[in-house]
């Protein structure tokens, strides 16, 4: 199986085209947690199954892309924990909790909101995501249309009804995915507003 990959690879990568047939997702549901009602389907998280081939074309494309998105500049604010090496979820809460305690001494009033606003952002339109690929990594060409074929025109089936093998179309791409995921979560922090730095 390993010879054809790389020819795929280059033939994808040289045309601007991803494989419409590596595009189709089959889509099965995870309980979130254990012991949550199974009849209430708010309680399942979707997962979606792409081909293998689909996920190995896509790490190189992130290992290609991955270098001049970082050197742009555009990448991330100094205050983005997500996807940068030697920050995490432990690091963003060190810091609220050091500027809490520092305000504190410093005797000032502290106002701490705290959003869950996950949800809100687990997809973006297409169209935008291309947009912040042009305009704010500079990615263009080849490398343009290579991304605009990776996210559009797919489809994907739910396990839940395989009888009826029912492909639907995907109008949406997920924020998880490996690049678009750096992007958009990229493109949003830079273009929020930072509460921490507004003193009351």
């Amino acid at each position: 199986m390993a010879p054809p990959i790389p020819r795929l690879a280059d033939l994808s990568f040289s045309t601007g085209v991803f494989p419409s047939a590596l595009k189709c997702g089959r889509v099965s549901t995870l309980l979130k947690k254990p012991g949550l009602d199974q009849a209430d389907m708010a309680n399942f998280r979707p997962i979606t199954n792409v081909p293998t081939v689909s996920k190995i074309l896509a790490k190189l494309v992130l290992a290609c892309v991955r270098p001049h998105v970082m050197s742009t500049g555009n990448f991330s604010s100094e205050f983005q924990s997500v996807y940068r090496a030697g920050h995490s979820a432990e690091t963003a809460l060190l810091k609220v909790i050091n500027d809490v305690v520092m305000a504190t001494c410093r005797q000032e009033a502290t106002v701490l909101i705290s959003l869950d606003i996950s949800a809100a952002f687990d997809t973006v339109v297409h169209s935008v995501l291309l947009d912040h690929a042009l305009n704010d990594f500079g990615i263009d060409g080849v490398a343009l249309a290579w991304l605009r074929s990776f996210i559009t025109g797919r489809t994907h089936m739910s396990a839940l009804e395989p009888v009826a093998q029912k492909w639907s179309r995907v109008y949406l791409a997920s924020r998880r995915a490996p690049f678009w995921g750096r992007c958009s979560s990229s493109c949003t922090l830079r273009r929020s507003v930072t509460l921490s730095q507004h003193t009351v």
